[in-house]
């Protein structure tokens, strides 16, 4: 607007300022993944998801999303499904996982662990 460009150090000089950005170095796609991503997989993966919930007439207010933290044995003593994605899936299938999930837990932890801090449990 002033008719005058940036400077080369424009960049690290707006981040000294705001450190709220921070700056993200995406990695490659690991081989594996996008192997594992394939329109075979994928179809014969939600093929059997509507198998699963057709023959055990499951409605659709039953069916959630979890991760290996989310499941423990108490699944199978309740008549629970578990149906695994295909390995090496998660990024396109879970994307929520890597840019919601992650950043909310590790901000929760860190969270509980201020509040910690500042008020401490009674030992159990």
């Amino acid at each position: 607007m002033s008719g005058c460009k940036p400077s080369n150090k424009w960049v690290a000089h707006f981040l000294e300022w705001h450190l709220e950005v921070s700056v993200y170095h995406p990695h490659p796609l690991d081989p594996k993944r996008a192997q594992a991503f394939n329109p075979t997989t994928i179809d014969a993966y939600f093929d059997l998801l509507e198998d699963v919930i057709a023959h055990y007439e499951v409605p659709v207010e039953n069916i959630y999303n979890t991760d290996e933290k989310g499941v423990n044995l108490v699944a199978f003593n309740n008549n629970i499904l578990l149906l695994a994605i295909p390995p090496k899936t998660t990024h396109k299938l879970q994307p929520l996982d890597v840019g919601v999930f992650g950043p909310f837990q590790t901000a929760w932890v860190k969270h509980c662990e201020d509040c910690h801090l500042l008020k401490p449990c009674d030992p159990l």
